[in-house]
């Protein structure tokens, strides 16, 4: 029996912390040296809205820990820099934390520069939560990006909601390892990684994915896959690479809980071609739209009345009669009136638990309904694929209802076009339209049909 202590007590020992068997990076990881009573050393304020204290009656281990107060809205920054990084290999930040404190939020984060000090892209970990004890949070370990040459470990201070004065966190027994090389991100569609649920089933996973860039907001902007629609958007935070509207992009992150909304967090973007046709806006009632399955989606709402102008934070509210939507100012500061009819476009944000539709420029708010800007077209046509697995071809069945133009297209899961399969004036009646590409690798394509307006698509998976 006695051979059996030595085993036991090393799996307790690992699960103390993720970084306990690599060599800290840190200097002073453990804020025991102190300048003054209020400056640590090696630890630097980045910014300016809060205030360090030496703290000798809540730590966590030793004789001090740092006592950080809070007194501005805006997210704050204590650093330590660290070079040289590895790149390629997985690095983990960890820090404990006391927060007992309503008013405010810590965060471990990681950030990335290149060597002439370039940002590349962050990572952004665990948030605090209320508690009357101590609790680990922890970033990674991630690989560092592959010009990397330098790390920002952050401890992040957040504004809670109802901010009054001040608000104090206590941190202490900080980490920053290098745990070596790491596996490659596995590659995934939104769709997988939106996982049809509340919560990213790939959360904390480092991941690959492609999508069309559907909205723009600063450093951060929604992608949308085709054929668009439920589960099939995803919100990209903090990139270096500000793609634009209409670009097909590769996405490479961490996928985060941000209060419910999932995002790719520390992304690094490559734009693999611009100009691509965006996925169609889904449309709904407004009293529809507010479910987790459309999150990040680009939406569209027809002929809504506003019932309230002002919801406070520059949110607006629109009812088509089928149950109330906000409408957000992310993207645009629009002043409605009230009992106007408005068709509003825009992807679908979560924020502190609502859902709200964020247009991305005026454009994107039509006064007096404007549905006669899009025409349904409803019953314009309807089409089948057959079958939608295959190692040989496809079989796209068309019924058109009057005859008009149509145009039929293969799209790659990036949402590059590869084919035009036809792009002419078809009679009423069914049609048959047969894709035998042979020089396509295996992997998920989408026939898109479009009519008069009216667009639909359909996924097929090529065999090889």
């Amino acid at each position: 029996m006695k051979r059996l202590v030595l085993p036991f007590f090393i799996i307790f020992l690992l699960s103390l912390s993720p970084f306990l068997w690599c060599q800290n990076l840190l200097q002073n990881p453990g804020f025991e040296s102190w300048l003054d009573d209020s400056t640590c050393e090696f630890w630097y304020r980045e910014t300016t809205g809060f205030s360090t204290a030496k703290e000798s009656g809540t730590v966590h281990s030793g004789t001090y820990s740092a006592k950080l107060i809070l007194s501005s809205t805006a997210t704050q920054r204590l650093v330590q820099y660290v070079a040289p990084i590895n790149s390629g290999n997985d690095y983990g930040f960890s820090f404990w934390c006391f927060d007992n404190d309503p008013y405010g939020r810590a965060r471990v984060a990681i950030r990335w520069y290149d060597g002439t000090g370039s940002f590349i892209s962050g990572y952004y970990g665990d948030y605090s939560s209320d508690s009357t004890e101590w609790q680990e949070l922890t970033s990674g370990p991630r690989a560092a990006p592959a010009s990397a040459e330098t790390a920002h470990v952050e401890v992040r201070l957040y504004d809670v909601s109802g901010f009054t004065d001040t608000a104090i966190v206590y941190v202490d027994d900080a980490c920053f390892a290098d745990s070596g090389s790491g596996t490659p991100p596995e590659t995934l569609t939104i769709y997988q990684i939106q996982g049809q649920a509340l919560s990213s089933p790939y959360e904390d996973s480092s991941v690959v994915t492609y999508g069309i860039v559907t909205g723009v907001f600063s450093s951060d902007f929604f992608i949308e896959e085709q054929p668009g629609g439920a589960w099939h958007g995803i919100y990209v935070y903090g990139s270096a690479t500000t793609p634009a509207r209409g670009d097909s992009v590769r996405v490479t992150g961490i996928i985060t809980e941000h209060f419910g909304m999932t995002e790719i967090t520390g992304p690094i973007v490559d734009v693999l071609t611009g100009g691509v046709t965006l996925p169609a806006p889904t449309i709904l009632p407004t009293g529809s739209v507010s479910v987790e399955d459309y999150e990040s989606v680009l939406m569209r709402v027809n002929s809504a009345t506003c019932t309230d102008d002002s919801l406070g934070h520059g949110e607006w509210e629109i009812d088509d009669g089928s149950g109330p939507l906000i409408v957000d100012d992310m993207g645009v500061s629009y002043k409605p009136t009230i009992g106007e009819s408005y068709t509003v476009i825009g992807p679908l944000n979560y924020n502190f638990g609502d859902f709200m539709m964020e247009p991305r420029d005026s454009s994107d708010i039509i006064a007096g309904g404007g549905v006669s800007e899009v025409p349904e077209s409803k019953n314009v046509f309807s089409f089948t694929v057959f079958p939608t697995v295959s190692k040989t071809s496809i079989n796209i069945n068309l019924s058109i209802n009057r005859a008009n133009n149509a145009e039929v297209s293969i799209y790659s899961i990036s949402g590059r076009k590869i084919a035009t399969l036809l792009s002419k004036n078809l009679t009423k009646g069914k049609h048959t339209i047969v894709w035998s590409e042979k020089s396509v690798s295996a992997g998920i394509y989408f026939v898109k049909v479009n009519m008069e307006g009216k667009t639909e698509i359909r996924k097929v998976s090529i065999l090889r």
